[in-house]
């Protein structure tokens, strides 16, 4: 793979960067079953390797050029690797459902010289040499079961669906010390009516969030250069509906 490198004219300082390459490896299986159980399972190990990485990292003043503020940039990493495992899998009988999904990742930041902008400190990018890249949590488990009532067709189609998503905590900053964001536990739930009374409309109602975890998602990476920090949240609980009419058709 290869992402080409570009230029940010408008940035405080100009900032230029180079192409990244990655080889991918990749292996795995693909099944399916039928019967009065049916369902599928998929798995997949694969390993990234990075050469140039691309990677946003934060410019510090370091107060020798006046009107230098903080800002952000794009630098080239030098190596590192992304590697994991993903399994996703469903489950079918009668009107139930349940679908799985898993994944685990290991990442690492094998060598890192970042470049030298004027009135800046050296950039950085959230990650340590060694340590794991930011934004990657080492494990995501999905389950999502779902069932469909028994009715009648001329009455529409009715299912209910449940969402539990656990992501394990990762790390958004090194540079900050609320820079590792906690593992999470969401539920979302869906009301699901197709067809209604044999039209053409479908209806919806939804819930996200349904516990109302408060959650952070990032940080502002503010701590080197103002010695406060301000933490990004996730989206609360939410409701909603929806309406889908369809037209036309065979």
């Amino acid at each position: 793979g290869y992402r080409q490198g570009n230029v940010n004219a408008s940035n405080s300082t100009p900032v230029s960067w180079g192409p990244e390459k990655v080889d991918t490896y990749e292996i795995g299986a693909k099944t399916s079953f039928r019967g009065t159980v049916s369902g599928y399972f998929n798995v997949a190990a694969f390993y990234n390797d990075f050469s140039n990485q691309q990677l946003s990292a934060n410019l510090i003043p370091d107060g020798s050029v006046d009107n230098a503020s903080p800002s952000q940039a794009i630098v080239n990493a030098g190596k590192s690797k992304i590697q994991g495992l993903e399994a996703d899998g469903s489950i079918s009988f009668g009107g139930a459902n349940i679908n799985l999904g898993y994944a685990y990742l290991d990442t690492k930041l094998k060598s890192y010289n970042p470049p030298s902008f004027v009135g800046y400190y050296p950039a950085t990018t959230g990650a340590i040499v060694g340590g794991s890249l930011t934004q990657s949590p080492k494990h995501r488990l999905t389950v999502t079961p779902s069932y469909t009532l028994p009715l009648d067709e001329s009455i529409g189609r009715v299912s209910i669906a449940a969402t539990y998503t656990y992501t394990a905590k990762q790390i958004a900053s090194n540079d900050s010390p609320y820079g590792v964001l906690p593992a999470t536990n969401l539920w979302n739930l869906n009301l699901n009516w197709n067809d209604v009374g044999g039209s053409p409309v479908d209806l919806s109602a939804f819930a996200t969030n349904l516990t109302n975890e408060k959650y952070p998602v990032f940080v502002g990476n503010s701590w080197l250069s103002v010695g406060s920090e301000n933490l990004i949240l996730g989206a609360p609980r939410m409701y909603g509906m929806r309406l889908r009419v369809t037209f036309g058709g065979g």
